[in-house]
């Protein structure tokens, strides 16, 4: 946990480590990675060893708040960082210190409170905050029988019938909602689910027919693996 891996670029970060939780949480990444990318590094405390040496690279910390740390672990250059503290004041304190240190990575940060979410969406609205649906999906399978199913099959790792994410190029020459749904469908099996704007925060998965994307926007669509723009 001694390492220096702050000239890394380009990798996820995982901060926090729970067990079977985080083991399940980096095996996902693991399967996402692409191959020959960088290694995924373990910004942890209380550990006395890499719990994973073969897969991941580990930087041990005595508090997940300590910026020296997240230099060590890369964060200014990493891609994506993932938090995950054993309360949410441990994880509050460590999304701020990841944001102070990598300013430009994609923060996503897991809440057990809605409590400490909203403050972070507040403070830092280009964090990205997770908190438990078990509640609504609850609800939702109670009133539409096998909603509980299809989220399972959403949001799966291994699994088929998955949802993605796909850049709209910058250069791309503006496109209609309805157009682009039907092509993807035709020539890609992709089935078009949602849409972000370019520097926007909401998503509306029930776009209206005449809509128009445009370079920079974000689809979300639905396939059995990633594909690239």
């Amino acid at each position: 946990g001694l390492g220096d891996y702050s000239e890394r670029c380009n990798h996820t970060l995982v901060v926090g480590w729970q067990g079977g939780r985080s083991r399940r949480i980096i095996h996902g990444l693991l399967s996402d990675r692409q191959a020959g990318g960088p290694r995924i590094v373990l910004l942890a405390r209380g550990l006395a060893a890499n719990p994973m040496p073969d897969e991941i690279d580990f930087v041990t910390v005595e508090q997940l708040s300590d910026g020296s740390s997240f230099g060590r672990a890369g964060a200014a250059n990493a891609q994506t960082i993932v938090i995950r503290g054993a309360d949410d004041d441990e994880t509050l304190a460590a999304t701020l210190a990841a944001h102070s240190a990598a300013p430009r990575a994609h923060i996503v940060a897991h809440f057990q409170e809605e409590s400490g979410a909203e403050l972070v969406r507040r403070q830092l609205p280009e964090v990205e905050v997770i908190t438990s649906i078990a509640a609504d999906l609850l609800v939702r399978a109670a009133r539409d029988p096998g909603a509980s199913q299809l989220a399972t099959l959403m949001f799966a790792n291994h699994s088929i019938d998955t949802a993605y994410s796909m850049k709209v190029p910058t250069h791309a020459s503006r496109l209609d909602y309805l157009d682009l749904l039907v092509s993807l469908k035709q020539s890609h099996a992709l089935t078009l689910v949602g849409l972000c704007r370019a520097g926007a925060r909401s998503v509306d998965l029930n776009c209206p027919v005449d809509c128009l994307v445009s370079g920079g926007d974000t689809l979300f669509y639905i396939a059995d693996h990633r594909v690239s723009s």
